[in-house]
């Protein structure tokens, strides 16, 4: 795909979109307070671009051992135009507490990067945790892919890839691992099938622009390569079993409650967790980054249970 020649405003705009994003409730960064059983290793290149780096998460206690853990490879959200791994970094801790490995990545942005440069680079991070297994303790035999928001859909992308050689040639990607060493998905407030996305809501009206910026295209929506992105329509009985949520009070949330319908119907196993229409308080897009409240602690429960699970833990 050609790449979309970027005019001043157009860039500010998707930029301004990402940042707006980013700075929402459900954003907002303080200090990231690691729990006292994890520590963590900033800023591993895992690729040559210069954006291709992860911070891992560890429990301390593998200190002195050649323990290898399950790990978990986390794609960050910022409308496919913004936003960075520092924003999941609570979340990731408190996944890692939890007894996991959890790579959290950056990958390459608009207008350096079109689509679909982020799953080719999610795929370059699993390599090299495969490759650098025993230094960085991570079990190359026990994956999870995970993302939040515009991360969600690139690891449902990602998943999708590794599970049906079909869509990966569609996306001209080569997966580094296999279906059988991917143990599941967990996928966050994400976007799923852009024919049925709604783009009038106060985070998708103004994704027009971000959008065109990742796609290489002001025509994205008809433009053929970048038909892919609606990943609902690609997924397999194969696709891992998934941990699936988003608020109540997010633009995404009839995308999330729709894959999960899609994949139940190709009889993926599902954990999902949304909320009635009347739950209050509401939730927001990327509730669970607000770990200060009860129902954002319940998600990490629920995504700690769901990895357990799907590795026959008791």
């Amino acid at each position: 795909m050609t790449g979309l020649r970027l005019s001043a405003r157009s860039l500010a705009v998707a930029l301004l979109f990402a940042l707006a994003v980013l700075r929402a409730p459900e954003f907002a960064r303080a200090e990231v307070k690691l729990p006292k059983n994890v520590a963590v290793q900033r800023d591993i290149p895992y690729g040559a671009d210069k954006a291709a780096k992860f911070d891992l998460y560890l429990p301390k206690d593998l200190a002195g051992t050649s323990r290898p853990l399950p790990t978990v490879l986390w794609i960050h959200g910022g409308g496919w135009a913004g936003g960075g791994k520092e924003h999941v970094a609570q979340y990731a801790a408190e996944l890692a507490a939890g007894g996991f490995a959890v790579a959290a990545m950056d990958y390459s942005l608009p207008p350096d990067a079109i689509y679909p440069t982020p799953v080719r680079q999610a795929f370059e991070a699993l390599a090299y945790l495969r490759r650098e297994a025993a230094r960085l303790h991570v079990d190359p035999a026990r994956f999870f892919i995970a993302g939040d928001s515009a991360g969600a859909q690139i690891a449902a992308q990602a998943a999708a890839a590794v599970t049906s050689r079909a869509y990966a040639r569609r996306l001209r990607v080569r997966p580094t691992i296999s279906a059988r060493e991917l143990k599941g998905a967990l996928l966050y407030c994400g976007a799923y099938d852009l024919t049925t996305m709604g783009f009038t809501g106060p985070i998708t009206s103004k994704l027009d622009t971000p959008l065109a910026q990742y796609a290489g295209t002001q025509t994205f929506r008809a433009d053929r390569n970048f038909a892919s992105f609606s990943v609902a329509r690609y997924v397999t009985r194969a696709f891992p079993a998934t941990f699936i949520t988003a608020g109540n009070d997010d633009d995404f949330e009839d995308q999330s409650r729709a894959f999960a319908r899609r994949l139940k119907a190709v009889r993926v196993r599902v954990d999902e967790l949304f909320f009635a229409a009347d739950f209050t308080p509401r939730q927001g897009h990327v509730y669970q980054f607000a770990l200060d409240k009860p129902i954002a602690r319940y998600s990490v429960m629920r995504a700690v249970d769901f990895m357990k699970a799907a590795l026959g833990w008791r």
